[in-house]
């Protein structure tokens, strides 16, 4: 296949840009300025949307240069950077006629987290695809942002309907050596220094992961598959984890001791810990996949074959896990309670 990728310069995209040249088809990425071993590389910034889009009908009018592609257009084009609904409406007309499917990597912040502390959408865990409410205004600027790209593929814009054959994927949150969001390290620095974690039990719930190889691998199993057009699929690790579970995972992976968490509100924890603690928590909501495994095939791989490398990867990066300056306050907090409690002399 002629693939072209927008974005993919690193983490997840990059794996699915690795693995598409692997299997041997011609790769054209377009991102800012990292290149793909074996593919074809155009920089170009899609913050700069007119120069963007002339690089794209330069490069869609090659189908792929001399890299492997002869002739205008390609096969599957894959979108990993569509954050407005203007990035999806302006590849759009570039795209018609010339892209045999639309891949939009999209995420499952379409669906409307539950407030703090309430059930009402956990009850109903997990997730179909069908749940999204693309009108829902709620949400950051990137929740709305995500659902107003889905919104104009699945129901176009203006009574005329999108003319590009699509997929949609809604992964959760990825995990993975080279995480550029910084959310995992916040756990595994507060295991590896024994010093305890708080938990805001009125806020946490159960989640899943998902290895950052499992969602690339999603892409490729939805790129040029007939049974994808039109389809929208949640991407997430088949296990579904606990926080003190994660946490276990994750101990037991760096050889320390399970670690003492004091579990409570969060208002509470922070009044004892004397400043507006804050944690990145992971999931929120359990999304069903069983579309994905039915019409991808997709299977995701078990957190204990993955998690040593992540954490490896992490300890090892100089990287500063998320509100790290507020530390000594927590592990004082803790110290406290549990002296209290008889653990301390």
């Amino acid at each position: 296949m002629r693939v072209l990728i927008l974005g993919g310069g690193r983490f997840q995209g990059r794996r699915a840009a690795e693995m598409l040249v692997e299997a041997g088809h011609a790769v054209t990425v377009v991102n800012r300025s990292t290149p793909i071993p074996g593919a074809r590389h155009v920089a170009a910034d899609r913050d700069e949307p007119a120069r963007f889009a002339e690089v794209l009908r330069a490069v869609l009018a090659s189908g792929g240069g001399g890299e492997g592609g002869s002739g205008s257009g390609f096969d599957v084009v894959i979108d990993n950077i569509a954050y407005h609904p203007l990035h999806v409406r302006s590849i759009a007309a570039l795209l018609e006629g010339r892209a045999g499917q639309y891949v939009l990597v999209s995420s499952f912040v379409v669906y409307e987290a539950p407030a703090a502390g309430s059930a009402s959408r956990r009850s109903r865990c997990p997730i179909s695809e069908e749940e999204a409410d693309l009108d829902l205004a709620a949400g950051s600027e990137y929740d709305v942002g995500k659902r107003r790209c889905e919104a104009f593929l699945v129901r176009g814009e203006n009574g005329q309907q999108c003319a590009i054959p699509w997929t949609i994927l809604r992964f959760v949150n990825i995990d993975g050596p080279g995480d550029p969001s910084n959310r995992r390290g916040f756990f595994i620095d507060r295991v590896a220094d024994r010093g305890g974690v708080l938990i805001p039990i009125d806020l946490v719930s159960p989640f899943q992961v998902l290895w950052c190889d499992d969602a690339a691998r999603a892409v490729v199993l939805a790129a040029g598959n007939p049974k994808a057009l039109g389809q929208t699929y949640n991407v997430a690790g088949e296990e579904i984890l606990a926080l003190p579970e994660w946490l276990d995972l994750i101990a037991e992976t760096i050889g320390a001791p399970r670690p003492f968490a004091l579990g409570l509100p969060m208002d509470d924890l922070r009044h004892l810990a004397g400043f507006e603690y804050r944690a990145p928590l992971p999931g929120g909501l359990l999304v069903d996949i069983t579309r994905a495994r039915k019409d991808l095939g997709y299977r995701s791989t078990r957190v204990d074959q993955w998690l040593p490398d992540t954490v490896a990867w992490w300890r090892g990066s100089g990287l500063e896990s998320r509100f790290w300056e507020h530390r000594p306050k927590e592990v004082e907090a803790i110290r406290r309670v549990r002296k209290d409690l008889g653990h301390l002399s």
